[in-house]
C-alpha cells in the first residue's frame, strides 16, 4: 500500500472553527485547487520509493517532497519507533 500525505501550511474549509478563522485573518491560504493538485501529484508519483513522504506547500512556493530520510530524527524518529512496533 502506498502512503501520501500534503501538507499546506493553512487553508479555509469548514474543518476550522470560527476561533481559528479570526486568529488566520490576513493571512495567506493555500487555495484548495492547490492541495488538490498537490494530492494528485503525489498519488500519481511512479516512484514507490516516495511513499510515505511527506509533500509541503509553502506560500506562492513550489510543492516540495520532503525525503523520508530528513525525519529520521528528534521526535520523527520517536514517531518512526512507535509506528513500527505497532505494526509488528
Amino acid at each position: 500500500m502506498l502512503t501520501y500525505t500534503a501538507f499546506p501550511k493553512k487553508t479555509d474549509t469548514a474543518i476550522l472553527g470560527l476561533p481559528v478563522k479570526i486568529l488566520l485573518a490576513g493571512l495567506p491560504m493555500t487555495p484548495i485547487p492547490r492541495i488538490a493538485g498537490a494530492v494528485f501529484r503525489a498519488a500519481t508519483d511512479p516512484d514507490v520509493a516516495t511513499s510515505g513522504c511527506p509533500w509541503v506547500l509553502p506560500d506562492d512556493g513550489p510543492v516540495i517532497r520532503v525525503e523520508k530520510e530528513a525525519l529520521r530524527a528528534g521526535v520523527y524518529e520517536i514517531l518512526d519507533q512507535r509506528i513500527r512496533r505497532a505494526y509488528r
